[in-house]
């Protein structure tokens, strides 16, 4: 099996203190500064994406209609809470384990956006397959880390 075979972080971030920065600082600032594959890229911001639309979806809806159940602000704080923090993770590593620190909210997100994925199951399978895709192919090419 391959060894994982990403960047370390340049001298600038290496020294770097604390785990937060402004949000999407280390999202622009990380592959400019170190050099990534494209699936990396891809998938990082494909998930910064999705979670924005998934976020900012029932954000819209409960702004329009002025309701919300005790149990939708849950699932909403829970969503936007982590969202935000993940947007925020420090540097270098709020590029590099984005996907991993935003995934957290998954359930909340798939809860908020129901409607939707009942709505259009063969579209969430598609981007499930790619998912699926988009991993399988990191580990064969990088292996596991």
């Amino acid at each position: 099996m391959k060894e994982l075979n990403l960047p370390s972080p340049p001298d600038a971030l290496r020294d770097a203190s604390g785990h937060w920065s402004w949000p999407f600082q280390a999202l622009i600032v990380t592959p400019w500064q170190t050099t990534w594959p494209l699936w990396k890229l891809v998938y990082i911001y494909g998930s910064l994406v999705a979670f924005l639309f998934l976020l900012g979806r029932p954000t819209l809806r409960f702004w329009r209609s002025r309701s919300l159940s005790p149990l939708e602000l849950v699932l909403w704080v829970w969503l936007a809470g982590n969202t935000v923090a993940s947007c925020s993770g420090g540097p270098y590593w709020g590029f590099a384990s984005f996907d991993r620190y935003v995934i957290w909210a998954l359930p909340a997100a798939i809860a908020l956006n129901a409607d939707l994925i009942a709505a259009h199951p063969r579209w969430h399978f598609a981007m499930g397959l790619a998912s699926i895709g988009i991993t399988a192919f990191a580990v064969v090419h990088h292996g596991l880390g």
